[in-house]
């Protein structure tokens, strides 16, 4: 059986994933700010018509309500176009400096309604707006409340400062936010009050939030949340494909609409029920039916979907495992013919050598002896490296593991030592080869080697693996370069090996001798991959 039939045996189910085409996340937040927006404007355009047609009602929704003030409708109407014409005629279309102007003016405008009490009343903005002085409800309807002011003077700030963002979510976005969910959270709390039958401020000193202005504050201030993108909170816990992000996108919204639509239901059955223990038991057992119902199909919907994800996954990794699978064979095939024809290169170079006279040739041979062997050292150095992984992570004794690596010191009278009794550490099956390696290079190249020693030191969240000789140490040169592909005395991979097993299993190594005072070696074990056998503790 040659190459190709003895791979293609291996299976054929493996096949190529298909290239996952890249989504714009941010995409939905646009289509989201930009609809908010929009309803934004068109609220705020039925408040003007009713204030210049004299038709209040679409400016309050009710004869019961204060109407929304025209230095309200005319700022919101400002902010929206800046963000609905920012969203919609993206990069380059549409400079910033438009966005800035009408918020800039809204800041101004509203700074000037705040400043009302204390300027002549012939700059009074809202007698130039509507000089009319009608009441209702007992306030001055052409009045802003002076916490609208506020909530605009925030919004546009805020509006300000994300135009002027360089796009990086820090600090100043997470502020941003905040004030952006506190615009939204000021319109939620006046359109409960509303829906609850009892509105904020009424009949008190300061004038109401108007219905509508409460609307819009919502919608400008979930306009305001998704203008900041999709990388930058709260945003960036409900975008995305994770668990996590598709139940927060179903529930927290289902959550919330069933608090307020019950506590709303609540509020007018029992005001209204002759028995208001029934009403509220009543309402009890639909809103769980309901909820319960909701529950269920979300549950079915994002179950199939997780349990889909899962099985390609599974694809996938079998799909890995059998392409891994083959270029094993693949190394080990190829490996296998090249060691195989490099003996026969080393013989007949070594042929070469023991029959020629000619100085220049034994130089030639002698050079190219050194090259093969380098080769083969490579190809043994292929074959290590293939097997890292190959076994997985497992429970290692770490005393076993040092005795077997050392116990070929008898006879070199070099005495080695360890404090480390029941102790395993959670690393691939190929650690006893890195400590292998550790003593190979004592003997090797510590030239005045007598003594060897392992030991552990437990840190706060790690612990410390320290292998000590007593030999010449390194230079800082060689610490430099230590762990670097090709580098040392030797084959030159035998620490570079060993740092890429030690990494597979979770952990690092340092080396943090003193030149001229030995080599020293510290293994850093993470505190979930290290355990005490209960027989030597």
């Amino acid at each position: 059986m040659n190459s190709q039939e003895h791979l293609e045996s291996i299976g054929d189910e493996a096949r190529p994933m298909e290239d996952e085409v890249p989504s714009d996340k941010g995409r939905p937040l646009r289509i989201m700010a930009f609809t908010l927006s929009a309803t934004c404007l068109v609220v705020c355009i039925l408040v003007l018509v009713g204030w210049m047609t004299n038709n209040l009602a679409l400016a309050s929704v009710s004869v019961d309500y204060v109407p929304m003030t025209m230095s309200v409708a005319i700022s919101m109407l400002l902010l929206s176009i800046g963000v609905f014409i920012r969203v919609h005629l993206r990069m380059d279309c549409c400079p910033k400096v438009i966005p800035l102007i009408l918020a800039s003016a809204v800041l101004i405008i509203m700074v000037w309604v705040l400043l009302d009490p204390i300027i002549p009343k012939s700059l009074d903005l809202e007698v130039f707006l509507h000089p009319g002085r009608e009441l209702s409800e007992g306030y001055l309807l052409a009045d802003t409340s002076p916490v609208s002011a506020l909530v605009l003077i925030t919004a546009s700030a805020v509006t300000i400062s994300s135009l002027c963002s360089t796009g990086r979510c820090g600090a100043r976005n997470f502020l941003e936010s905040i004030l952006s969910l506190g615009v939204f959270s000021v319109g939620l709390l006046t359109l409960l009050g509303y829906a609850y039958g009892n509105p904020l401020f009424y009949g008190g000193d300061v004038r109401p939030i108007s219905l509508l202005s409460g609307l819009s504050f919502a919608l400008y201030g979930m306009a305001l949340i998704s203008f900041h993108g999709a990388d930058c909170w709260p945003t960036n816990r409900f975008v995305g494909h994770s668990v996590e992000a598709k139940l927060l996108r179903v529930f927290l919204p289902l959550s919330v609409a069933v608090v307020l639509i019950t506590g709303s239901l609540s509020n007018r059955a029992l005001s209204a029920s002759s028995s208001p223990a029934l009403a509220a038991s009543l309402l009890a057992l639909i809103t769980v039916i309901i909820v319960g119902y909701s529950v269920a199909r979300i549950s079915r919907r994002i179950g199939g979907q997780i349990d889909q994800a899962e099985e390609t996954a599974r694809r996938a990794e079998a799909a890995l495992r059998i392409a891994n699978e083959k270029l094993r064979v693949l190394g080990s095939m190829t490996r296998h013919d090249a060691l195989n024809q490099l003996a026969v290169v080393l013989g007949r170079l070594d042929l070469v050598r023991t029959s020629s006279k000619d100085p220049l040739v034994l130089k030639q041979v002698v050079e190219s002896l050194k090259s093969a062997e380098s080769i083969r050292q490579m190809l043994q150095f292929t074959a290590e490296y293939q097997k890292i992984g190959v076994s997985g992570s497992q429970w290692i004794d770490v005393r076993d593991a040092f005795e077997k690596a050392a116990e070929h010191l008898e006879a070199s009278g070099i005495q080695a030592t360890s404090e480390v009794g029941g102790l395993e550490i959670m690393t691939d099956i190929m650690f006893e080869k890195v400590l292998a390696n550790l003593v190979d290079n004592s003997q090797r190249h510590g030239k005045t080697v007598k003594r060897i020693s392992l030991r552990h030191q437990v840190k706060e969240d790690h612990m410390m693996l320290v292998y000590e000789d007593d030999g010449v140490g390194l230079t800082l040169g060689e610490k430099a370069n230590l762990f670097r592909p090709g580098f040392g005395k030797h084959t030159g991979y035998g620490m570079f090996l060993s740092r890429e097993i030690l990494e597979f299993g979770g952990l690092s190594i340092f080396e943090t001798g003193d030149p001229g005072k030995g080599a020293r070696f510290e293994i850093m074990i993470p505190k979930d991959r290290y355990r005490f056998s209960p027989k030597d503790t």
